[in-house]
């Protein structure tokens, strides 16, 4: 299951509804290290660090999370928005992605690196279009592990995101805050390495 129920997300101020249009919008600009969305984290001592309001949501199983190896259905749903985009495709790209003969150690194992591969089809590199596309195929986001092995989701469509719970707050920080209710907060600050970033050269 690629989401196990609930997750945390730490801030300087309370939010009443995540927004994925907010995103960056706000005093923290830590939003987009693993790619542009709303940033929740698995253990909450560790958003804890990262804001004095915690706040817990829950994510509906049946949500399409790209994690730990992009499936046959999330490949064709992004092969298909390439196609109704018009996107200029290498020849063999459909074969590829649709029988998986990617084998191991490749871009569809590392949800990262799918990532930035996608960016590189697209010809753009701001994360914010990159998630903008995957919203548009229908996939709700994706799940990575930092180098210190943070549990770390990273939402595009704040339709799948319940209600926040408030476990925890400062009038001290939420006074001297104006963040953004897109957060990008706590868990977006986790992301340790960028070595993903320098690896796509061979999947062109």
């Amino acid at each position: 299951m690629a989401n196990d129920g609930i997750w945390y997300h730490g801030s300087a101020q309370p939010v009443t509804k995540f927004s994925y249009n907010k995103v960056g919008k706000g005093v923290d600009k830590i939003h987009s290290y693993w790619g542009w969305g709303i940033y929740f984290i698995k253990a909450r001592e560790r958003a804890e660090k990262f804001g004095e309001v915690v706040m817990e949501v829950n994510i509906p199983p049946m949500a399409d999370i790209m994690w730990t190896k992009v499936t046959k259905d999330q490949l064709r749903k992004v092969y298909n928005g390439m196609v109704r985009d018009k996107v200029k495709l290498p020849p063999d790209l459909e074969e590829k992605w649709d029988v998986q003969v990617w084998g191991a150690d490749t871009v569809i194992d590392d949800i990262p690196e799918f990532y930035d591969f996608i960016g590189r089809l697209l010809k753009v590199r701001e994360p914010k279009r990159i998630s903008d596309f995957l919203l548009s195929c229908g996939i709700d986001g994706l799940r990575v592990r930092n180098d210190v092995n943070d549990d770390i989701l990273v939402v595009f469509n704040d339709m799948i995101i319940s209600k926040p719970k408030i476990l925890g707050n400062s009038n001290d920080t939420i006074n001297k805050s104006n963040m953004g209710l897109g957060g990008g907060g706590a868990a977006a600050s986790l992301a340790t390495s960028a070595s993903h970033l320098n690896k796509m050269e061979k999947y062109d």
